[in-house]
Formats: C-alpha cells, structure tokens, sequence
C-alpha cells in the first residue's frame, strides 16, 4: 500500500492535503477520493470494465469513459501495441489512470498476450506506469 501511495502522489501530482487513500484486500486496487470526485476501482466493479473491439473501456461517473485503444501488430505471435490511453479531463490526476492501466495489463498477461506500448499514450505507459510496475509485467513487455 505505501508503494501506492509513493506512486500515485508522484505520477498524479495529488496534494496530499485534498486525498485519501483505502486499501482493499491482496490483488485489489485502490480508490482515490478527492474534493471534486470520489472514484473507486476494485474488484467489486469489475463490470466497468470492457474490451470491446480494439480498445479497453473504463465506465466512470456522470456517463463519462476512459479507454485504452490497441492493435494486433502480429497475431500469431500474440504481440499487441497499446497506443493511446484517454482519461476525461474530469478525472485526471484523481487516481483513475493507474489502476485502470493496471487492469488492461492484467488482461493482456491472462490472455497470453505481449504488450508494445507505442504512440501517443506510450508516454504514460513507458514513463509512468512501467517504471513503477515493470517488474510485474516485464514477462509481457516488448520493446
């Protein structure tokens, strides 16, 4: 959980004195409450999340989505590209990011699949997401 909230203060930039933080059980996420919204991402929300086509959807509050889009690069290979990730501005710097990023390399090392992060959101991807869970996907990471 420390790791957590190290990470989430550095690659969100949250105040502190505007966050809280609740652990969940092993294997779960965490949730980020703040002055303007208060979302949760755990295992009891699992249906929120969606693969549908080429892009991972995340359903958040007031109708809005965040999706990470992705393409075959070579399918018999299972090597897939990750290329752009889209958080509403409503929700950036709240905590969404991260565990939503989490949960679509989740998906891709249940199904067998190499991940090439490229493109517009690989910047996130490569700089901020991998740097702190690198060690946990680098088995599905292709450069």
């Amino acid at each position: 959980m420390k790791r957590n909230l190290i990470n989430l203060f550095k690659t969100n930039r949250i105040q502190l004195n505007t966050i809280t933080l609740r652990s969940f059980q092993t294997n779960s996420y965490f949730s980020a409450s703040t002055e303007m919204s208060d979302y949760v991402f755990d295992k009891s929300n699992e249906n929120k999340f969606q693969v549908k086509g080429d892009k991972f959807w995340l359903d958040l509050p007031n109708g809005q989505k965040a999706h990470l889009d992705f393409k075959v690069v070579d399918q018999n290979k299972k090597l897939y590209e990750f290329y752009y990730l889209e958080v509403p501005d409503e929700f950036k710097g709240k905590g969404v990011a991260e565990p939503f990023t989490k949960k679509c390399f989740d998906y891709a090392k249940q199904q067998g699949w190499k991940v090439k992060p490229s493109g517009p959101g690989a910047s996130y991807l490569s700089d901020v997401f991998l740097r702190d869970f690198g060690d946990e996907y680098k088995d599905i990471i292709q450069k």
